[in-house]
Protein backbone atom coordinates (compact mmCIF):
# COMPACT_ATOMS: atom_id res chain seq x y z
CA UNK A 1 0.00 0.00 0.00
CA UNK A 2 1.44 3.18 -1.07
CA UNK A 3 1.48 6.15 1.77
CA UNK A 4 0.77 9.63 0.92
CA UNK A 5 1.32 13.15 2.66
CA UNK A 6 -0.66 14.30 5.25
CA UNK A 7 -3.36 16.91 4.39
CA UNK A 8 -1.89 20.41 5.72
CA UNK A 9 -3.10 21.30 8.45
CA UNK A 10 -4.75 18.48 10.00
CA UNK A 11 -4.96 18.75 13.47
CA UNK A 12 -5.09 14.76 13.88
CA UNK A 13 -2.14 13.83 11.83
CA UNK A 14 0.85 12.46 13.29
CA UNK A 15 4.16 12.69 11.17
CA UNK A 16 4.58 13.26 6.97
CA UNK A 17 2.72 10.68 5.53
CA UNK A 18 -0.07 8.01 6.58
CA UNK A 19 -1.35 4.50 5.23
CA UNK A 20 -4.90 4.38 6.28
CA UNK A 21 -5.51 0.88 8.36
CA UNK A 22 -8.81 0.11 6.53
CA UNK A 23 -6.79 -0.17 3.27
CA UNK A 24 -4.13 -2.94 5.77
CA UNK A 25 -7.30 -4.41 7.01
CA UNK A 26 -8.82 -5.05 4.04
CA UNK A 27 -6.06 -6.73 2.12
CA UNK A 28 -5.35 -8.64 5.14
CA UNK A 29 -8.94 -9.90 5.37
CA UNK A 30 -7.86 -11.14 1.86
CA UNK A 31 -5.31 -12.88 3.14
CA UNK A 32 -2.14 -10.91 1.33
CA UNK A 33 0.65 -9.90 3.53
CA UNK A 34 1.07 -5.89 3.62
CA UNK A 35 3.85 -3.92 2.97
CA UNK A 36 3.79 -0.02 3.54
CA UNK A 37 5.71 1.38 0.62
CA UNK A 38 6.64 5.36 2.13
CA UNK A 39 7.25 8.03 0.31
CA UNK A 40 9.86 10.58 -0.29
CA UNK A 41 12.21 7.73 -1.35
CA UNK A 42 14.59 7.34 -3.98
CA UNK A 43 13.85 5.33 -7.08
CA UNK A 44 16.59 2.63 -6.33
CA UNK A 45 14.43 1.83 -2.98
CA UNK A 46 11.31 1.62 -4.87
CA UNK A 47 12.56 -0.74 -7.55
CA UNK A 48 14.06 -3.01 -4.73
CA UNK A 49 10.39 -2.64 -3.00
CA UNK A 50 8.89 -3.48 -6.45
CA UNK A 51 11.24 -6.60 -7.12
CA UNK A 52 10.00 -7.72 -3.50
CA UNK A 53 6.10 -7.56 -3.84
CA UNK A 54 3.66 -8.56 -6.16
CA UNK A 55 1.58 -5.89 -6.53
CA UNK A 56 0.67 -2.22 -5.46
CA UNK A 57 -2.41 -0.86 -4.11
CA UNK A 58 -2.79 3.12 -4.62
CA UNK A 59 -5.08 4.55 -1.91
CA UNK A 60 -8.04 7.27 -2.37
CA UNK A 61 -6.94 10.28 -0.65
CA UNK A 62 -6.72 13.70 -1.01
CA UNK A 63 -2.91 14.82 -2.43
CA UNK A 64 -2.24 16.12 -5.52
CA UNK A 65 -2.20 13.51 -8.44
CA UNK A 66 0.36 15.47 -10.26
CA UNK A 67 2.86 16.97 -8.00
CA UNK A 68 2.94 14.94 -4.87
CA UNK A 69 5.48 12.27 -3.93
CA UNK A 70 2.25 9.97 -3.78
CA UNK A 71 2.43 10.58 -7.69
CA UNK A 72 5.97 10.49 -7.86
CA UNK A 73 6.12 6.93 -6.43
CA UNK A 74 2.90 5.80 -8.17
CA UNK A 75 4.78 6.82 -11.70
CA UNK A 76 7.64 5.07 -10.60
CA UNK A 77 6.07 1.94 -9.59
CA UNK A 78 3.79 2.43 -12.65
CA UNK A 79 6.24 2.32 -15.04
CA UNK A 80 7.86 -0.87 -13.42
CA UNK A 81 5.24 -2.22 -13.29
CA UNK A 82 4.56 -1.47 -17.17
CA UNK A 83 8.32 -3.14 -17.98
CA UNK A 84 7.21 -6.43 -15.81
CA UNK A 85 4.32 -6.99 -17.42
CA UNK A 86 5.65 -6.34 -20.95
CA UNK A 87 8.10 -9.23 -20.30
CA UNK A 88 5.50 -11.20 -18.87
CA UNK A 89 5.94 -11.03 -15.03
CA UNK A 90 2.15 -9.93 -13.99
CA UNK A 91 2.47 -7.26 -11.70
CA UNK A 92 -1.17 -5.42 -10.74
CA UNK A 93 -1.76 -1.98 -9.64
CA UNK A 94 -5.18 -1.70 -7.98
CA UNK A 95 -6.02 2.11 -7.74
CA UNK A 96 -9.55 3.05 -5.11
CA UNK A 97 -11.18 6.24 -5.87
CA UNK A 98 -7.99 8.87 -5.86
CA UNK A 99 -5.37 5.94 -6.81
CA UNK A 100 -7.90 5.09 -9.37
CA UNK A 101 -7.34 9.05 -10.60
CA UNK A 102 -3.94 8.34 -10.42
CA UNK A 103 -3.55 5.35 -12.83
CA UNK A 104 -6.25 7.30 -15.41
CA UNK A 105 -3.43 10.33 -15.39
CA UNK A 106 -0.50 8.04 -15.37
CA UNK A 107 -2.30 6.20 -18.26
CA UNK A 108 -3.03 9.12 -20.48
CA UNK A 109 0.03 10.79 -19.61
CA UNK A 110 -1.90 14.07 -18.93
CA UNK A 111 -4.60 15.19 -16.60
CA UNK A 112 -8.41 14.52 -18.39
CA UNK A 113 -9.61 14.36 -15.14
CA UNK A 114 -12.76 17.29 -15.04
CA UNK A 115 -15.09 18.67 -11.56
CA UNK A 116 -18.33 17.68 -11.67
CA UNK A 117 -21.37 18.30 -9.26
CA UNK A 118 -22.30 14.58 -10.02
CA UNK A 119 -23.42 12.44 -6.69
CA UNK A 120 -24.77 9.41 -6.36
CA UNK A 121 -25.20 7.77 -9.66
CA UNK A 122 -24.68 4.65 -10.31
CA UNK A 123 -23.70 3.43 -13.30
CA UNK A 124 -23.73 -0.28 -15.44
CA UNK A 125 -19.97 -1.96 -15.93
CA UNK A 126 -20.29 -2.93 -19.25
CA UNK A 127 -18.03 -6.04 -20.33
CA UNK A 128 -16.73 -6.34 -23.78
CA UNK A 129 -15.86 -9.69 -25.20
CA UNK A 130 -11.99 -8.79 -24.58
CA UNK A 131 -12.69 -7.63 -21.27
CA UNK A 132 -12.69 -12.18 -20.58
CA UNK A 133 -8.97 -12.14 -21.70
CA UNK A 134 -8.03 -9.35 -18.94
CA UNK A 135 -6.11 -11.02 -16.50
CA UNK A 136 -7.61 -10.13 -13.60
CA UNK A 137 -11.35 -9.78 -14.90
CA UNK A 138 -10.78 -13.38 -16.36
CA UNK A 139 -10.69 -15.27 -12.99
CA UNK A 140 -12.85 -13.19 -11.63
CA UNK A 141 -15.83 -14.00 -14.24
CA UNK A 142 -14.81 -17.59 -14.34
CA UNK A 143 -15.12 -17.74 -10.32
CA UNK A 144 -18.72 -15.40 -10.44
CA UNK A 145 -19.98 -17.84 -12.90
CA UNK A 146 -19.05 -21.20 -11.10
CA UNK A 147 -20.32 -19.72 -7.73
CA UNK A 148 -24.14 -18.87 -9.74
CA UNK A 149 -23.98 -22.41 -11.27
CA UNK A 150 -23.81 -23.94 -7.53
CA UNK A 151 -26.61 -21.53 -6.41
CA UNK A 152 -28.76 -22.76 -9.51
CA UNK A 153 -27.71 -26.40 -8.99
CA UNK A 154 -28.61 -25.53 -5.10
CA UNK A 155 -31.63 -24.50 -6.12
CA UNK A 156 -32.74 -27.29 -8.32
CA UNK A 157 -32.15 -30.22 -6.32
CA UNK A 158 -32.71 -29.03 -2.33
CA UNK A 159 -35.91 -29.22 -0.60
Amino acid sequence: VLAQENIPDDQYAHGFSYIAASYVKFLEGAGARVVPVRINRTEEEYAHIFNAINGLLLPGGDVNIQTSQYSRAAKIFYDLALKANDAGDYFPIWGTCQGFQQLSVLTANKNLLTITDTKAVALPLTLTPGSLSFHSFSRSVLFLFTLLLQQLFLSLFSD
